[in-house]
């Protein structure tokens, strides 16, 4: 027989509780990690980027279906010139089903000189987006389960 099956039921759960706390604040620090890393790798680009000025050529839409139905993604395909004069055309890597666009909207790129094709859209949403959603993800994988183990004793003194 374990060790803990002599054990108080008080115990038992204060230590499995203990141990899925941890879990969770571990899982929590690497997803963290995680949206630090990306962010640093946004924030690198963004400072050895260059900025141009762009204009939305096409608009491509996908469809995905949801529990409200179906939703919509717009995905603009945006030209720009870069410092040599020539024509890029790029499709950013990621988009937001909030972000709307127009064939010919006018939109602030940043690119890298040697890989015009990194190019990205030069707004707050588009750039660290993905960072600071990972970033709440995280922090909610670390505070959620004291609230909830608060709460949870809370309760049981109320019930006793």
């Amino acid at each position: 027989m374990s060790e803990h099956a002599h054990k108080p039921p008080n115990q038992l759960e204060s230590a499995s509780g203990t141990l899925a706390i941890a879990l969770s604040v571990g899982l929590g620090a690497l997803i963290l990690f995680l949206a630090a890393s990306l962010g640093y790798r946004q924030l690198a680009f963004a400072v050895e980027s260059r900025t141009a000025h762009g204009t939305v050529t096409k608009v491509e839409q996908t469809q995905s279906m949801h529990k409200g139905g179906v939703r919509i993604t717009d995905w603009p395909i945006i030209s720009f010139p870069n410092a040599a004069g020539n024509t890029v055309t790029f499709k950013p890597k990621e988009t937001w089903d909030f972000l709307h666009y127009a064939i010919g909207q006018k939109v602030d790129v940043l690119y890298l000189p040697d890989e015009p094709a990194s190019a990205q859209i030069d707004s707050f949403v588009p750039l660290f987006g993905i960072p600071v959603f990972t970033a709440f993800i995280g922090a909610a994988f670390i505070v959620l389960p004291f609230r909830i183990k608060k709460n949870w004793q809370r309760d049981r003194r109320k019930h006793r």
